[in-house]
């Protein structure tokens, strides 16, 4: 897994736990951050991490709209951090 992927990994589960502390406000602020950068990895991914993405994407905004800020972050600890683990292993950069 990347560094970059490592990062948005930690950071899923550091939003998890301000939903978890009742700290919605700042949960939320930092989701929309953690959204932006998965966008970002999605021209690089197959199809399906695509379509994996776009579905716990929906599922995020769904969570957030219900105000069900808890599975909103077991999501973050569970679902995210199994699809961030299926990403490949960048390429060894070529000398």
């Amino acid at each position: 897994m990347s560094e970059s992927v490592n990062g948005l990994s930690a950071l899923s589960r550091d939003i998890a736990v301000q939903f978890r502390q009742c700290h919605d406000i700042e949960g939320a602020l930092a989701l929309v951050g953690l959204l932006e950068q998965v966008v970002a990895l999605l021209p690089g991914l197959t199809v399906a991490q695509q379509q994996q993405a776009a579905a716990l994407m929906r599922n995020a905004l769904a969570c957030q709209e219900r105000k069900d800020w808890l599975a909103l972050a077991d999501d973050l600890t569970v679902e995210w951090q199994v699809f961030f683990a299926s990403l490949p292993a960048p390429e060894p950069a070529s000398r």
